[in-house]
This record gives structure tokens, sequence and C-alpha cells, in this order.
């Protein structure tokens, strides 16, 4: 049993609380990792300020985006990236492929307590080993658990090949990766944004095209997308990464025919959009929730060889700043995607 601390939400709208807190496993198959480091994603933003209810009763530790040491156990000493979704492996969900919809799935944060704390208990089959050395730091692994990993999935679950053309709605940090995603898919890309500096650091470190749609209606947003990619719009991947009803609304516009929609972002408000485009376009619509654990040492492959760029979009604060970096992520105050290290 190990000694430490988790900052756990006890209410929302509330600051996390840091608790003393004990670290064992509970179940054949756990260990405990040591947690380096754990990104902050806008899922918590929404269990703290936006009414989204977690799976587990609070108290409960947040943060899914989480990186550590193995400290017990075939894997003790090694550094790893636990998986934000973990699913049970056995289920008629899992068989079938499908093992984002598992319901027996755990996510830190949301199904267990999570990486917002000294250490986490595991399954240790799902972890996925972090090669040493390299020009990446431990800390910067923990994007591979859920920006960069989901954002693989959803290229992968939309079928984005050599030669084909991705649309990026939004690209934040979800949005960022699956740019490069695609990009390293060998599609052509072009990644929207109302944030000028967002966009212009993708161009620059991403390796994609981007267009600034602040202020432009639908129409022009489709028109600006067409005059730079083509008219036909045939077999586009469009991959909605914004999670906002205007984001939603542009994405279904830009689909054309033979093209599939790729729904990552969450928004809870309602969009309007004309289902009847996906018959006459013979056009599918896709959703994806995080990555099956198989993908990721892809994943985790592409960042170590610098064909993913990982630096230039994530920033490390100490863990205990968490409640400050936590408000400042909810007002919009942090341009990169933080990872609180310990």
């Amino acid at each position: 049993m190990i000694e430490g601390f988790a900052y756990r939400m006890v209410s929302p709208g509330q600051p996390l609380e840091r608790q003393a807190a004990t670290f064992a496993p509970t179940a054949e198959g756990d260990v405990v990792v040591r947690v380096v480091g754990c990104g902050i994603c806008h899922t918590d933003i929404g269990f703290l300020h936006d009414g989204v209810r977690t799976r587990k009763p609070l108290p409960l530790a947040l943060g899914h985006e989480i990186v550590g040491e193995v400290l017990d156990g075939d894997l003790a000493g090694q550094m790893v990236v636990v998986p934000a979704v973990m699913p049970c492996g056995t289920c008629e969900a899992c068989r079938s492929g499908h093992s984002g919809t598992c319901a027996r799935q755990a996510m830190p944060g949301n199904d267990i307590d999570g990486g917002f704390a000294s250490h986490i208990v595991v399954p240790a089959r799902f972890l996925q080993v972090v090669p040493a050395g390299g020009a990446l730091e431990p800390w910067q692994y923990a994007a591979a658990a859920d920006a960069s990993s989901t954002a693989w999935n959803a290229v992968v679950r939309c079928k984005v090949a050599e030669g084909g053309t991705a649309v990026v709605i939004g690209a934040g940090g979800v949005g960022g990766f699956a740019a490069q995603a695609a990009r390293i898919k060998g599609a052509r890309v072009l990644a929207l944004d109302v944030d000028e500096a967002r966009l212009a650091e993708l161009s620059e470190h991403g390796g994609v095209d981007t267009l600034c749609t602040r202020g432009m209606e639908p129409r022009d947003v489709r028109n600006a997308v067409s005059s730079r990619l083509g008219k036909d719009r045939w077999g586009w991947r469009i991959l909605e990464c914004s999670g906002t009803p205007a984001g939603q609304e542009t994405a279904f516009n830009l689909l054309g025919p033979a093209g599939v929609l790729g729904v990552i972002g969450f928004t809870p408000k309602p969009v309007s959009v004309r289902l009847s485009n996906l018959m006459a376009f013979e056009a599918e619509a896709v959703g994806s929730w995080g990555c099956p654990p198989e993908l990721y040492p892809d994943v985790i492959a592409a960042m170590a060889d610098g064909s993913m760029k990982v630096a230039p979009f994530v920033e490390s604060f100490p863990m205990a700043d968490v409640n400050s970096i936590l408000d400042r992520v909810h007002h919009g105050g942090i341009a990169r995607r933080p990872i609180l290290v310990n």
C-alpha cells in the first residue's frame, strides 16, 4: 500500500480538494502507477463546470490523460501511457470491434479515480509502454492517452487514406492531432478554426493547410473550402472536432458524395441539419469515442519518431496548481494542452 494524495472533485463548480489517499491493487492484474503527468481535457471542465455527471459518485479524482511509472508487477520500472478508455475485452461490443461502446469500460476520472493525483491503480493489461530516450520528455506522452489517440482512432474509423482529402473542423487539442494523423495517413488536409494563432502553429509545426473561418457564414465557409480543395467534394472525410453547434453544422454542410462525417467533438446542445443529405450523397456519419488499446502502439510510435509533433502543442504545469490551471482552461486562458506534472 502506497501513501499519496488525490485532487478530488467534491462538488460541481468548486475547487478540487487535495485529500490524503492510499493506493493498492484492488483486483487481480491491477498495478499501482506513479503519475508523472496528467493532461487537462475539456471533458474535465464538463464534469467540473458544465453539469456533465461522472459515472462514479463524488468525490472523485478527475484526469484521464495519464503517463506514469509502474511500481509493481511485470512492468515495474516502465514508463507507460494509461489509455483513457479501458474496455473489458470480453463482451460482445469488444469482440465485435466496438470496444468504445463497452458497457464495462473504465475511464480514469469518470469510472475510477483519475490522474490528478500522486498515483493511480489500473489493470496492467491495458498499459502502453513508452520508448526510453528520444526527443520527448516522459510527461509529454500524456497527450497519447486521449488527445492524439482519440484523433488517431477517428481517422482510422473514417477510413482516411493515401490520396484522400480530410477537412478538420476545430484545430484545438484533438483537432490538431486529427489533422496530423490524417496527414500521416497520406491525405490532403485542410484544418478550419476561428483562431488564427492556433492555425498558424498547426501550419508551422503540423505540416497541414489551414483556413481561418472567423466571421464567415456557413455558405462562405463551404465556398472557401471548395475553392481551396475542389468543388465536387467527392469522398471527403470531414472530421468534426470543435464540439460546438456551429462547428457540427459546418461539418455536415461540407459533406459531399461518398463522403464520411466523423463526429469527435461533443456538445450537449442541439444542432440543425438536413439528414437527407446522407441519403442523397450515399454518405456516412461515424461516431468515434476514445481509442481501442490495440491502436495505441501506432500513436506512440508516431509521437516517438517525430512524425506526429507534440512538443509545440503541450505545456507543463505543477500538479499543485491544478485548480488555477483548470480555471484558466475554463476561461480560455491557455492555448496549448496543459499537462500537470509531479
